[in-house]
């Protein structure tokens, strides 16, 4: 408690920075006259020291007891007087309920730390006009606390690298962040096309893989806290290049015997280079295509025979794993019909029958021939044409076949029909006269039924030297002339 002080009449000067006041103003009551006023007490809660936090405020409770003789109530004044500057901050009080007691407060508000003079200064009117001024003074300490650091994510990691980069990954190191944003850092996040993953805070590389050859990929990598996480910073990962993959859709077309094109799609991945041919693998010697060719013709194969044909494409990187398709031959077939067949040089027991070769070999060449006709079946080489049939009959009709002949066996025929020459009237009989006809045909010879045997009939015959057609009597005679047949029946040297 400060000591009690005699009045004096003297009046200080204050320096207002803020004021506050608290409670009323209340009438003090009179003294008597042999009064002596006093500071009876002079305090500050909290006492001695007070902490106020960077761009924040507090308050220092100012508590004042006197024993006031004035017949005018007193002005109580604080005064706030930071000692190194000499600058002060008054404060008003104002009575409280306890008749003497006044209360007031400082609010430290963007204060000065260092230390501080509390001034009381109690002054009061006499009667007389005179004055009066009684004081005081306390130590104070002003403590301003620094700012409470903000705490934020930690800045981005720095210097970003990517080494030991493959077809399909690298590695990717950094170092820590400039800022940690006042707090720990926990850990990194890696994010890659392949997905994300975090590594402890002591790591400062990670390994991606997943990746495709040949191709430029962004990594980012941010840093952790408890505050959360950071902002990015990036990369890029090329990985290299590799062989392209296989080509795609794989066909098989325009088939025959010996051959048949085999077409396909380019690969779905390039291996990050450009494509620059393609190979056929295939029976015989390999076959290498420009990139613009998607299709290849297989020749020189056998017929019926099954073939697996691969493909596969190259790059700078070379070739990529082939794909592959089976490729079948059309098999081998009989040859089909000889054609244009014909016949010629017709006689009454012969006939040339001719033909060119079949549409259709079968898929091989022709060996033969087949000529299928009366009597035996007889096979000629590939190379003929023709076939003369022999040994027919005069005035018949005939169906001679031919055939073509391959290593499968002979095909269907062709056929033709021809009709050979009829035959020629038999060379008459010569008898020297009727006398000679008739040891033979005792009754004479004559129209059918008539001659006198059926198992060798006469029908042209000489007596002497005249020509006769016994069927058809002497209207045929070459002579015109009737006297063989003297009764005219048509009946030659018959007997009377």
């Amino acid at each position: 408690m400060p000591p009690r002080h005699t009045l004096r009449r003297a009046l200080a000067a204050a320096t207002a920075l803020s004021v506050t006041v608290f409670g009323l103003v209340l009438s003090t009551p009179a003294m008597a006259a042999e009064c002596e006023s006093s500071i009876d007490a002079f305090t500050a809660s909290p006492a001695d020291a007070i902490t106020v936090a960077t761009g924040g405020s507090a308050t220092t409770v100012i508590d004042v007891a006197v024993t006031d003789c004035v017949e005018t109530h007193p002005g109580i004044t604080v005064e706030a007087v930071n000692v190194a500057t000499g600058i002060g901050t008054a404060v008003t009080t104002a009575p409280v309920a306890a008749p003497g007691t006044y209360q007031g407060a400082i609010a430290w508000s963007d204060a000065q730390a260092g230390a501080y003079k509390l001034a009381l200064s109690v002054s009061g009117h006499h009667s007389d006009g005179s004055r009066s001024l009684l004081t005081t003074s306390l130590d104070y300490t002003v403590t301003v606390d620094p700012p409470e650091p903000e705490v934020t994510p930690p800045s981005a990691p720095r210097n970003l690298a990517v080494s030991n980069t493959t077809r399909t990954g690298g590695k990717v190191s950094w170092q820590a962040p400039a800022e940690t944003g006042g707090a720990e850092i926990t850990g990194y996040r890696i994010i890659t096309p392949a997905g994300e993953d975090t590594v402890a805070a002591s790591v400062r590389s990670y390994t991606v893989t997943g990746l495709e050859p040949g191709q430029a990929y962004t990594i980012k990598v941010q840093a952790q806290s408890v505050e959360g996480d950071g902002p990015t910073a990036s990369v890029t990962l090329k990985t290299k290049p590799a062989p392209p993959s296989a080509p795609r859709s794989l066909k098989v077309s325009s088939l025959t015997r010996t051959s048949g094109q085999v077409s396909w799609t380019t690969p779905s991945k390039t291996g990050g280079a450009t494509i620059t041919g393609y190979q056929i693998i295939k029976p015989g010697t390999d076959v290498t295509v420009k990139a613009t060719v998607c299709s290849y013709t297989v020749t020189k194969l056998k017929p019926g025979t099954a073939y697996t044909i691969r493909v596969r494409a190259k790059n700078a990187e070379g070739f990529g794993p082939a794909a592959s398709v089976t490729l079948k031959t059309k098999p081998l077939t009989k040859p089909s019909a000889p054609r244009s067949l014909k016949v010629s040089k017709l006689t009454r027991t012969s006939g040339k029958v001719s033909w060119t070769a079949p549409a259709g070999n079968g898929g091989t060449k022709i060996t033969g021939y087949r000529i299928v006709k009366p009597g035996k079946d007889v096979s000629v080489k590939a190379k003929a044409r023709s076939y003369t049939v022999t040994k027919l009959k005069a005035g018949t009709v005939y169906t001679i076949k031919v055939q073509a002949k391959n290593a499968k066996g002979y095909g269907p025929a062709a056929a033709i029909k021809f009709k050979t020459k009829p035959p020629a009237p038999p060379k008459p009989k010569h008898y020297p006269n009727c006398a000679a006809l008739q040891k033979v045909y005792p009754h004479g010879v004559g129209r059918s039924g008539a001659q006198d045997s059926a198992s060798d009939p006469v029908t042209n015959f000489y007596v002497s030297t005249k020509l006769y057609n016994a069927n058809n009597g002497p209207r045929n005679a070459e002579t015109g002339e009737y006297d063989l047949d003297r009764d005219n029946d048509g009946v030659a040297c018959e007997k009377k």
